[in-house]
């Protein structure tokens, strides 16, 4: 718990420490973004039992062109009853040259799970599509909503009260709701 509590003030200090900073500077010379959103999704394996995960998500990374924007992100995510921190490289694509428009998303990367978590290890991939709004300035309303692919290891059978399996394949369909800065 103490580890989630410091790398939600880490994340959250340096989101500020960045937004701070001159950005017309920033802009010119890095083209540094940052999305940050919240989520929610549902698991596609047992409809009558709905799983619903919540996520909160920031990325930071740069523009390459007007178009395609890399970037670097980290959050928190509820599996179950685990608390998961995903690490992932994120690719957005606009789609036509306006302001406002459709755009798609590629995240993949791993979900690190706490010490007294059943998993051990989890992988994911996770296309969307989206639409970005104009607010102010470099400022965007953005909505997604994807699918997402999660390969999850359980540790032994030993360590796994629920008698669970040791791999399990889950799909998702996220809904993202947050603001491109």
């Amino acid at each position: 718990m103490k580890k989630t509590i410091a790398l939600y003030i880490l994340t959250i200090t340096s989101s500020y420490l960045f937004s701070n900073v001159d950005s017309a500077i920033i802009n010119r010379k890095y083209n540094y973004i940052n999305y940050t959103e919240i989520g929610i999704s549902n698991q596609t394996t047992n409809f009558n039992n709905p799983d619903i995960n919540y996520s909160f998500q920031t990325v930071n990374g740069i523009l390459i062109n007007q178009k395609t924007s890399i970037g670097i992100g980290i959050g928190k995510d509820m599996f179950f009853s685990y608390n998961l921190i995903p690490l992932f490289l994120d690719l957005r694509w606009n789609l036509g040259n306006k302001k406002h428009g459709f755009f798609l998303n590629l995240s993949t990367g791993y979900l690190i799970s706490n010490n007294n978590s059943l998993i051990k290890y989890s992988s994911f991939v996770n296309p969307q599509i989206g639409y970005r709004i104009p607010l102010i300035k470099s400022t965007e309303l953005i909505f997604s909503l994807g699918l997402q692919y999660r390969y999850i290891a359980f540790k032994s059978y030993e360590d796994c009260a629920t008698g669970e399996k040791l791999f399990d394949n889950k799909y998702y369909y996220p809904f993202k709701m947050g603001f491109k800065f």
